[in-house]
């Protein structure tokens, strides 16, 4: 899966990513211009819940490699 973080909801990532994997033992989701990494500020009709993105990064152990 395919994701740019200027058009897509963090929280649908989130949920994308706790998924299970089809017809593999694995799955990949990437994720493009990942502003909340590096300091720059979100496109205005955004709002990216950082904290939620925190709790999900510290909690997880799924079968999804995630690459931002």
């Amino acid at each position: 899966m395919k994701f740019n973080l200027y058009e897509t909801d963090l929280s649908a990532i989130i949920e994308e990513s706790l998924t299970m994997p089809f017809f593999s033992d694995k799955k990949v989701v990437l994720v493009q211009n990942a502003y909340v990494f590096t300091g720059e500020k979100p496109p205005k009709d955004m709002s990216p819940n950082i904290e939620q993105l925190i709790e999900f990064i510290e909690k997880y152990d799924g079968e999804t490699l995630i690459i931002f």
